[in-house]
């Protein structure tokens, strides 16, 4: 016989959801379509009450759900449904007619006391209208969990005997299992357990090593526990899963809980994960934990959990003991020296042995430093000191001094490479404070280039270093290395004409080594005209410093006899003539012409070796001479002609 109900009033479209009578959902919260209750006074014969949890995620207006008889598809045979219907259904894209309204985000959904067939099973139909899935749902029977499904994607199909739980009855609290403080070891497995929306897990201390403290575990999540429950007797216990039954990593911790399917009621005990030195029976990272002083005749609850998800079976004993409590504690933080902007994030956290974490601490500290609790943090460096009671009335102090280590500081040297060419740089860079050893790491432009204090074998270029110091900490330089030959580069001047009773003197850079294009290698180089001749001569030299650089220049050097005309008149008894030849600046040619000339207008012009016409006149004869200034002249060799009579004469400025 199907579990039916009522929507009341009747929608128009209740006949989508099957025929539905007997018990009814109360509307407490209206945008929940089906609301957060549903009340039944009693289940048809044959039938039982079983529970549903949602839980929505942080979009609750994206979800629909119904439940149907064991393999009916959604929409048919609709027994019990919530949700958006009008904008989401069966197919995500809502139902007509359907009423308006939507779960809340982030909120807990609880039907009550759906009736149901013992040994039927039943469909339950999840869809998401994004896509992302999200929603979890739990099947409660008898005020013990069941059945648990996270919802995923598009949707879900599940298919479930709500009244057989998937896996033992002490997967959840309410259902733990039963042991005695000096009894028997209780072997319970988790290979079959889940872990509860919201089943709570003992915490992880952030910035320290939280295995082997008491009071936490190495991970602060859960996968799936395992759950016993006992009876408190006077005075401390020892809970160990540290027997020979136990096969995997296991994760422990005390709960006291004012009702066991409301995680929002339990308060942590005590908590452990590894016991120091390891566990000698059964696998070794078995866990086990002091209860300290708990209420005498009160119920407790000790969960079993697997470390990144283990599985297997523990073997539970709990035990009288009258071990003293020891405290020590764990460190964690203030690796690097803080810069001015950065905020303390030293850490502290007690590890108390012989007691369960049912202790209560008072802190101090440095200017004015208050705190409580077993981790004190975004601490700077300084002494501070706890006083503890424990659980069984025990007193206990502890100091811990907190140091800040010195700043990173870089002494950085180089060698300068001896020209752009040349790889023969260096770096080396000097460390102090930090932590060591150090990591040292040179690069550039292209990429890691070494490691280590010393750089060797670098041309000219930007540079960079960063150290990391054995805590992490970093700092780094930039640099740049310029060739120590920037002045190094000469030239022996621009090309010149000498007279070949002249001398010219070439000189390179002082302070080289030197090949002349003649052989030999002074810095200076003497050139005598007359020992050349008339002509053009390439002259060349090559310098080098002791790094092995070097630099090279050319000047072309033109030699003529500077008393010989071209060209018409030139004979030495009637030919005109000039003096001085060469000029220095500031000279003037002078031109004496032969007594044919001394009469009449005579047209002439300078040019220069490229044939541009620099000057031009008429010269008249009459005996004094022709004079043309060198002024605005640069040094070389340059060609006056007298074309109508047929002549010309070379000059020359120095």
């Amino acid at each position: 016989m199907k579990a039916q109900i009522y929507v009341k009033p009747k929608p128009t479209w209740a006949p989508y959801f099957g025929n539905m009578n007997r018990c009814r959902f109360a509307v407490a919260i209206l945008p929940l379509l089906i609301a957060s209750s549903l009340f039944c006074q009693d289940c048809p014969e044959g039938q039982q009450p079983f529970a549903l949890h949602i839980h929505t995620d942080a979009w609750g207006y994206e979800l629909y759900w119904e439940m149907t008889p064991q393999y009916d598809d959604c929409g048919t045979n609709t027994l019990f449904w919530g949700g958006n219907a009008l904008d989401v259904g069966c197919d995500g894209d809502g139902i007509d007619e359907a009423p308006e309204g939507y779960y809340d985000s982030y909120s807990t959904i609880v039907v009550d006391a759906i009736c149901w067939t013992p040994e039927d099973s039943i469909t339950l139909h999840h869809v998401d209208s994004y896509g992302d899935g999200g929603t979890y749902f739990e099947v409660f029977y008898a005020g013990v969990l069941q059945h648990s499904f996270q919802g995923t994607g598009t949707g879900n199909t599940w298919i479930f005997d709500p009244f057989a739980a998937e896996g033992p009855t002490y997967d959840s609290p309410c259902g733990a299992a039963a042991i005695e403080v000096n009894g028997p070891v209780v072997v319970v497995s988790n290979d079959s357990c889940t872990a509860a929306f919201g089943e709570p897990g003992a915490p992880n201390f952030d910035g320290v090593y939280s295995c082997q403290i008491n009071g936490g575990w190495c991970e602060s999540g859960v996968t799936g526990s395992a759950w016993l429950t006992f009876t408190a007797e006077e005075g401390n216990c020892w809970i160990t899963a540290c027997t020979e039954e136990t096969d995997f990593d296991t994760q422990i911790a005390l709960w006291k809980a004012e009702d066991c399917n409301d995680f929002s009621t339990y308060a942590l005990v005590a908590a452990n994960d590894d016991l120091p030195g390891g566990c000698g029976p059964g696998n070794g990272y078995a866990s086990g934990m002091w209860s300290g002083c708990l209420e005498e005749g009160e119920t407790y609850l000790i969960q079993i959990d697997g470390w990144q998800d283990s599985r297997g079976q523990a073997g539970i004993l709990i035990e009288s003991v009258e071990d003293g409590p020891q405290v020590t504690s764990a460190t964690g933080g203030l690796d690097c020296a803080l810069g001015k902007e950065e905020e303390p994030d030293g850490t502290i956290v007690l590890n108390i042995s012989g007691t369960g974490g049912n202790y209560t601490t008072a802190w101090v500290g440095p200017n004015g430093y208050t705190s409580s609790g077993q981790q004190i943090s975004n601490l700077s460096s300084g002494a501070y000191s706890a006083a503890i009671i424990t659980s069984c009335g025990n007193t206990l102090t502890h100091s811990v001094v907190l140091n800040e280590p010195d700043p990173l500081v870089l002494d950085l040297e180089v060698v300068q490479p001896g020209c752009p060419e040349l790889p023969n740089g260096e770096a080396y860079l000097g460390v102090t404070g930090g932590s060591e050893p150090y990591e040292i790491v040179w690069s550039n432009a292209l990429g890691a280039l070494g490691t280590g204090q010393l750089l060797e074998g670098l041309l000219q270029g930007a540079y960079a270093v960063e150290i990391e110091d054995d805590n992490g900490c970093l700092s780094n330089l930039s640099f740049t290395l310029e060739a120590q030959d920037d002045a190094f580069a000469f030239s022996l001047g621009p090309d010149t004409t000498i007279c070949e009773g002249d001398q010219l003197v070439l000189s390179a850079p002082s302070g080289l080594s030197y090949i002349w294009s003649d052989g030999s290698n002074n810095q200076f180089l003497v050139i005598n005209g007359a020992d050349l001749g008339p002509g053009t001569y390439p002259v060349t030299v090559q310098a080098s410093n002791e790094f092995g650089c070097s630099h090279a220049d050319a000047i072309f050097i033109t030699v003529f006899d500077c008393t010989t005309g071209i060209g018409g008149f030139m004979d030495a008894a009637g030919g005109p003539h000039v003096y001085p030849n060469p000029a220095r600046d500031g000279e003037s040619w002078a031109i004496h012409w032969p007594p044919s000339l001394r009469g009449g207008a005579h047209p002439w012009t300078l040019r220069d070796t490229r044939g541009r016409v620099l000057q031009s006149g008429v010269c008249r004869g009459g005996g004094a001479p022709l004079m043309v200034s060198t002024f605005g002249l640069s040094a070389g060799q340059y060609l006056i002609e007298m074309k109508e009579e047929g002549w010309a004469l070379r000059l020359v400025k120095k």
